[in-house]
């Protein structure tokens, strides 16, 4: 195992020695990972699949590996699969929208050190981060903040990337990306390809959340949700809400590019 792993590692400090690798097939949630990390470790390596994953551990020591459960090429068991098997395996903490307590049980069976759901605001990422390299094992959930979200909240944003512009560009790539999206969603879950919506809606819980977009990310969350034990008044009411959310969300970025 990597130096740093188990070495009593009690403040934020001790981070500064580790070397990470963070996996994640969404451009922003690496952007949020990269700023939120690349000052705070020794060595910091972002991929975007399993594969590159495997790649990267193949050639580099790392010491904690943050790794996306659900990508396109192998998801992030199988990758953990092959990486828990090398000489020098870094400690695995997932970072996932998944919120299924039997992915919970499963990651902790399959020798994680944490699991996280998205989107982690950056104190509970980066206390979970000293956690497990203090040798600990991170599976219970945060406490959830209580009241509605506001539509968007520059504090989670801004506390990772530093400045209001890096935090407005990734506003606007994402509300893009948004506005791209909605009508082949809703083509998907007309078409009944709910592994396709399912997807879809995965990524952008994540995604939402580290641009401050708490409200979407919950709604994405109720509608997915909604999908895995569905009912079809509960999936339509759901929709509509999420629709309405994603509407109103990608006007507020927007403008708050163009104030």
């Amino acid at each position: 195992m990597g130096t740093g792993i188990g070495s009593g590692v009690r403040d934020a400090s001790a981070l500064a020695s580790l070397r990470v690798l963070a996996v994640d097939d969404h451009p922003v949630n690496r952007a949020f990972l990269r700023a939120l990390l690349r000052h705070r470790v020794a060595h910091l390596c972002l991929v975007d699949s399993g594969a590159r994953a495997i790649e990267a551990c193949s050639t580099e020591r790392f010491d904690l590996v943050l790794l996306d459960l659900h990508m396109p090429d192998f998801d992030g068991f199988s990758t953990w699969d092959v990486l828990r098997r090398s000489a020098e395996a870094p400690v695995a903490i997932a970072l996932t929208a998944d919120a299924r307590d039997a992915s919970r049980r499963q990651a902790e069976e399959a020798g994680f050190g944490g699991y996280l759901e998205k989107p982690a605001t950056p104190d509970v990422l980066l206390d979970t981060l000293v956690r497990v390299a203090g040798g600990q094992r991170v599976f219970e959930r945060p406490l959830p903040a209580g009241g509605m979200a506001p539509l968007l909240d520059d504090r989670h944003g801004l506390d990772a990337l530093g400045t209001r512009d890096r935090l407005d560009s990734l506003r606007a790539a994402f509300a893009d990306e948004l506005a791209d999206g909605l009508a082949p969603l809703e083509q998907a879950l007309t078409d009944g390809r709910m592994d396709r919506v399912r997807d879809c809606l995965h990524q952008w819980i994540g995604a939402s959340g580290y641009v401050g977009a708490d409200r979407l990310a919950r709604a994405a969350g109720r509608l997915r949700t909604a999908l895995v034990a569905p009912g079809a008044d509960a999936v339509g009411i759901r929709y509509l809400q999420f629709r309405r959310c994603a509407e109103a969300t990608v006007t507020a970025m927007r403008l708050t590019r163009s104030a």
